[in-house]
């Protein structure tokens, strides 16, 4: 993998990291005129004596949520389970009941559902205890199942059932169906599973903290051995039991993380065909589809979403996802009832009004954009998505200061190099040259690889006039991204300030091979080759410039000038006269009307 690459999943793992690592809102009621049960499922506490068995707690939630998804009136809080020491393990007391009931009104949902599984009194017994309580604590109703250990598989859909009836929801055929379905018959099999996702939990957790807290590099190291092992569990997984469907799409999800995504969406749809009734797995697919890839593939990713919802159409997050194709499609209207039937489903969480302002902000709708994200951090103040959208549309704005402000906070909260980066390019454009220098300093600490940084820190130092710093940074940013014709184009306007000709010629060319259509490089590169004398070879230059953007009163000015010194004057005179014509305040042009020696000659259209 290239280092473009890397930097790429990066930004991708760090996106996907954060829809996994949890929500955490304050109460913010709204009215919802949504029919539906909210519903929060809860890390589970697992309380066995034998550390082999421990991890079965994590394998059990996974198939309870996959399950909720299938009943159609829920709406579910909550894609990933994430490590006890990120959102804690409720135990089964009173203190604790009462504390899950308080975080399901801060959620904003009806009911919260979590409990326990325990090594029951008998040998190789399991026993499992849950709550189902109102989040205004009006009510609990408690379930408990007991049975063997290797029973455990079928104590989940005796459990799931049970669980819908507390609820009073009736099931469908089709809903009944797709819940009885049986993710693997094999106790083995799930053991590896559970184990797995118990690696993939703390997997997460570390890269985290070691992309947002900028931790040791050894860490580095220790990461790639939790995912090898956390890898070959589901691999195992899957050996015993090969219609065993979700350790494929956690493959996929490892795959993804180091940015092998056609392996990924191979492990996908496998998982798909084995399990074609998981609305989370679809979402998840299509997610890959929007983040892996430079530009979102929509035409893959929308069926995806679309069925994700057949299954789930409470499933908030998907409507948000096809409200996002509506957005790049440049539809509002339908990208803003998506968001907002999202936040009608979930109207505690950021996540609807976080999206409702980037489809705003898409569309340049600039103050409702600012609107939606600071309904999001009423929600929650320091959610670091709607920040970074507020300092964005505020530099859209033009309110620098209030921009700066919104990234001060996401720096404060978090070593997050995209907005040292963005801070950078605000302070830049108030001619704050050190300042943003100093920020890409920090962006590139923090990510090394991300060459935008490199180019925009090369612009600063240009404006400062240190054009060796300058082209220190453009070779670096060729060095990581070599199919970047900007930088070539930058790179050779520099060589050309340094009187460089052959240089800046060179560069200018790479930057036409990459991009043959960039109008502005045929023009410089014509006045590089007016510089050098070679006149014929700048009016070829001009031609093209002209062919690609005839309203560019630039080029016709320099072609003039070219025209002018080899002695073609009334070429020349026409040229001056259609640069002007274009534009009335092109100067140069304008001066040279002005020459009594061309006053009296008559304009002839070059050839």
């Amino acid at each position: 993998m290239n280092k473009k690459d890397q930097s790429k999943i990066y930004l991708l793992l760090l996106a996907f990291i954060l829809l996994q690592v949890g929500e955490y809102f304050i109460s913010y009621t709204l009215e919802s005129s949504v029919v539906c049960t909210r519903v929060s499922l809860r890390t589970f506490d697992s309380k066995f004596f034998s550390d082999e068995l421990k991890p079965l707690n994590r394998g059990f939630v996974h198939l309870l949520r996959r399950d909720l998804y299938c009943v159609k009136e829920f709406a579910v809080l909550g894609e990933e389970d994430v490590s006890d020491e990120v959102m804690g393990v409720i135990p089964n007391d009173k203190n604790n009941i009462q504390e899950a009931s308080m975080k399901g009104l801060e959620d904003g949902v009806d009911k919260v559902i979590f409990g326990t599984i325990s090594e029951g009194m008998k040998k190789d017994s399991i026993l499992i205890e849950v709550q189902i309580i109102d989040a205004n604590f009006e009510s609990m109703d408690t379930i408990q199942l007991s049975g063997k250990i290797k029973d455990i598989l079928k104590l989940e859909k005796d459990l799931i059932l049970e669980i819908i009836k507390k609820l009073g929801v009736p099931l469908s055929i089709d809903e009944k169906k797709r819940i009885e379905r049986y993710q693997t018959n094999s106790f083995d099999a799930f053991l590896l599973y559970s184990t797995g996702i118990d690696y993939a939990i703390k997997l997460d957790k570390m890269t985290y903290d070691f992309e947002e807290k900028s931790l040791q590099d050894n860490m580095r190291v220790k990461i790639g051995e939790i995912r090898v092992k956390t890898y070959d569990f589901f691999a195992r997984a899957i050996k015993i039991d090969p219609q065993f469907a979700m350790p494929h799409f956690r493959i996929a999800t490892i795959l993804y993380t180091v940015g092998k995504i056609q392996e990924c969406i191979k492990e996908q749809n496998i998982g798909l065909k084995l399990d074609p009734d998981d609305a989370l797995a679809y979402w998840k697919c299509g997610l890959t589809y929007k983040y892996g890839f430079d530009k979102p593939q929509w035409i893959e990713a929308e069926p995806l979403f679309r069925r994700a919802l057949e299954i789930a159409p409470n499933f908030y997050n998907a409507h948000l996802s096809i409200g996002s194709i509506y957005s790049d499609k440049g539809y509002l209207d339908k990208a803003v009832a998506e968001g907002k039937l999202a936040a009608e489903l979930m109207p505690s969480s950021p996540w609807p009004y976080n999206s409702l302002g980037s489809y705003y902000c898409n569309a340049n709708k600039i103050e409702e954009s600012i609107m939606e994200f600071k309904k999001a951090l009423e929600i929650k103040h320091n959610f670091l998505n709607s920040l970074r959208g507020l300092g964005f549309c505020y530099y859209k704005k033009g309110d620098y200061d209030n921009a700066i402000l919104n990234y001060n906070k996401v720096v404060e909260l978090t070593l997050d190099f995209f907005a040292y980066y963005r801070r950078g390019v605000v302070y830049f454009s108030k001619g704050e040259y050190d300042r943003a220098i100093s920020d890409y300093n920090k962006a590139i600490e923090l990510n090394p690889e991300y060459v935008n940084a490199y180019i925009d820190r090369g612009v600063a130092y240009e404006k400062k006039g240190d054009y060796d710093t300058t082209i220190l940074n453009y070779n670096k940013a060729i060095e990581l991204d070599s199919k970047l014709a900007l930088v070539y184009y930058n790179r050779g306007l520099i060589y050309y300030y340094k009187t460089e000709y052959d240089k800046a010629i060179s560069d200018y060319n790479k930057a036409i091979e990459l991009d043959p259509k960039h109008m502005t490089t045929y023009v410089n590169r014509g006045i590089v080759y007016d510089r050098k004398g070679d006149y014929n070879a700048a009016i070829s230059d001009f031609n093209k410039a002209i062919e690609l953007d005839s309203k560019y009163a630039i080029t016709y000015s320099n072609m003039g000038w070219v025209y002018e010194k080899k002695g073609l004057l009334g070429e020349a005179v026409w040229c001056y006269k259609k640069a002007v014509e274009l534009d009335s305040n092109e100067k140069f042009a304008k001066s040279k009307l002005k020459n009594p020696s061309l006053s009296n000659i008559e304009p002839k259209q070059p050839d």
